[in-house]
């Protein structure tokens, strides 16, 4: 019972960390107010989180594993690898818009990562799982021909960029950019791309 007790604190210290930082910004963000927002004292954030810095890494790793779970399940719906593909694109786009303060937060707090080699180990932790899990589908769609032959990697990593761009554009200017359209364009590019 004192595990899932334990659990259910972390997850609201997480969340209302999230809002607080998407609302606030990483800097305006001090521990006293993430406590003053979950109607907690710092103390309880102390006790469950080593530092700021071990909380933002759990704040982070949140906001990715749940989109990764939420499009994986979206993406394991679909039979071929177009369906996949299409899939992957689309859910990666909806998260987005349903989740808007958790991206706010992810970037704001992956800007505030100085360190080079933190930033590459980030990257690498995140972006490689991503362009992994893209190119299986694109290795299969080329096996069973229904995709031409092209740089598998590449490709992936082309996907990835296009919704990560968008979602930064976006995030900074939500009229410069809707969703919706941006997502159905992606989906019309990468057909001709992959297409024979």
């Amino acid at each position: 019972m004192g595990s899932l007790i334990e659990d259910i604190r972390k997850e609201q210290i997480i969340s209302t960390a999230i809002t607080t930082i998407a609302d606030k910004g990483f800097i305006n963000t001090p521990l006293s107010e993430i406590a003053k927002e979950a109607g907690i004292s710092k103390g309880v954030i102390s006790y469950y989180f080593k530092s700021k810095d071990e909380l933002v890494k759990k704040v982070m790793d949140k906001i990715l594993s749940d989109s990764k779970k939420y499009i994986n399940k979206v993406v394991a719906g679909e039979k071929t690898a177009s369906g996949k593909i299409t899939a992957y694109i689309s859910a990666s786009f909806n998260y987005m818009e349903v989740n808007k303060q958790h991206f706010d937060a992810l970037v704001d707090l992956w800007g505030s990562i100085t360190a080079h080699e933190e930033k590459l180990n980030f990257n690498k932790k995140n972006y490689d799982p991503c362009r992994h899990f893209i190119e299986e589908i694109i290795r299969a769609g080329i096996k069973s021909g229904e995709f031409v032959s092209i740089d598998v990697r590449l490709a992936a990593s082309l996907i990835q960029a296009v919704i990560d761009g968008v979602m930064i554009q976006w995030l900074f200017d939500e009229n410069a950019i809707n969703l919706k359209d941006a997502r159905d364009e992606v989906a019309k590019v990468w057909k001709a791309y992959f297409f024979k």
